[in-house]
C-alpha cells in the first residue's frame, strides 16, 4: 500500500522511449496545467539512444508541478528486471512510483491540450466515487496527414456520461484514449499480474479498472494523439511481430475472462471473434499484395 498522505493529488505517469521529436510538446503540456492542487511527474525513460531525456531535465519543477525522473542505469535493479519483463515493465514501474490521490497516464508521443485537464478529471472523480476511472475526448493528429482532423469519442457519447464494464470489452483497446485515462492510485496495488503480462497496459488497464467501479466520461478534447508515431512501439513491428501480439491480446482477452469467472463470457468471446477475423483479414491482404495485380490494386486504392 502506498503512502495514502502524499503530498500530491495527482501523480502524471510519463513514459518515454525515443521521443525527443515529441517530448517538448507532451512536457509542455503538463506543465501548463491549471490546477488548486499539487502534481508530481514520474518520468520513466527507457533507455532511449536519442536526446529524450536530455531534453526533459531542462524543465524545472514549479510550485505547484514537481518533475521526478526515477534514475535508471544499466546494470542497476531495475534494467536487470526489464530484461525478464519486457518493455511493459517500465508502465509497471512508473505506476508503482506514483504516490497521488490519482494517476494521469501519458505517453511521450502524445500531448495535453487543455489547461484544465487535470482538474476536470479530479472535481469528477472526487464527485462521482462510484467512478474507478475518468476519460475525455481526444483528437487525433495523423503524422502522414497532418490536416486531417478527427476526434474521438465513446459510442453515445454526452456531455458527461457513465458507462459499465459491458461498454468497454469490445474494442477495450480503443474505449479510452491513454492519454485521457485518469484514475484512481489505490488499485495499483491491486493489479492483477495479467495486467502486466499483456504485451499492451492500456487494453487491460482499460478493463481491469472496470472490474473496480464505473468509467466517467467527460465530453471535452483534452489531448492530441498521434496515429502511428515515427519511432512508436507499434510503427517498429513488422508482420510476424504483429502477429505474435494478437495471440497475446486473445490470452489476455482469456485471462480477463478467468479473473471475473466468465461473467462477461459472451462479450469476451465476440471481442475474441472480432480480432481473429481482423487478424485473417490482415493475412489476405498481405498475400494479395504480394502478386502483381494485388499491387497494382494496393496501388489504386491506397491501402
Amino acid at each position: 500500500m502506498r503512502n495514502s498522505k502524499s503530498e500530491y493529488a495527482v501523480s502524471v505517469r510519463l513514459m518515454c522511449y525515443n521521443h525527443e521529436d515529441y517530448i517538448r510538446q507532451a512536457m509542455d503540456g503538463i506543465m501548463m496545467q491549471e490546477t488548486d492542487f499539487k502534481v508530481e511527474v514520474v518520468i520513466g525513460d527507457d533507455f532511449s539512444p536519442d536526446d529524450t531525456l536530455k531534453i526533459i531535465k531542462e524543465y524545472e519543477s514549479t510550485e505547484n508541478i514537481h518533475i521526478k525522473i526515477l534514475q535508471r542505469e544499466k546494470g542497476d535493479a531495475y534494467w536487470t528486471e526489464r530484461q525478464k519483463r519486457g518493455r511493459l515493465y517500465n508502465f509497471q514501474n512508473i505506476l508503482e512510483n506514483c504516490t497521488g490521490k490519482y494517476i494521469a497516464l501519458l505517453d511521450g508521443d502524445d500531448y495535453w491540450i487543455d489547461p484544465q485537464k487535470l482538474q476536470k478529471q479530479y472535481d469528477f472523480l472526487e464527485d462521482h466515487p462510484d467512478c474507478s476511472v475518468c476519460f475525455t475526448a481526444a483528437q487525433f493528429y495523423f503524422e502522414e496527414n497532418p490536416d486531417e482532423k478527427k476526434i474521438y469519442r465513446p459510442k453515445k457519447a454526452e456531455s458527461e456520461k457513465i458507462y459499465d464494464l459491458k461498454d468497454a470489452i469490445i474494442k477495450a483497446g480503443d474505449f479510452m484514449i491513454t492519454a485521457t485515462i485518469f484514475f484512481r492510485q489505490k488499485y495499483v496495488d491491486e493489479i492483477p499480474e495479467w495486467v502486466f503480462n499483456s504485451p499492451v497496459g492500456d487494453l487491460p488497464l482499460s478493463l481491469f479498472v472496470g472490474t473496480r467501479g464505473k468509467y466517467g466520461y467527460i465530453d471535452d478534447v483534452t489531448c492530441m494523439y498521434r496515429v502511428n508515431a515515427s519511432g512508436s512501439w507499434s510503427q517498429q513491428m513488422n508482420f510476424e511481430k504483429r502477429r505474435k501480439q494478437v495471440v497475446k491480446i486473445l490470452k489476455t482477452y482469456d485471462d480477463f475472462n478467468a479473473y471475473t469467472d466468465y461473467k462477461y463470457n459472451k462479450l469476451v468471446q465476440l471481442e475474441k471473434a472480432r480480432i481473429h477475423f481482423n487478424d485473417k483479414k490482415s493475412i489476405v491482404k498481405r498475400v494479395i499484395a504480394k502478386t502483381p495485380p494485388g499491387r497494382k490494386i494496393k496501388e489504386w486504392f491506397d491501402l
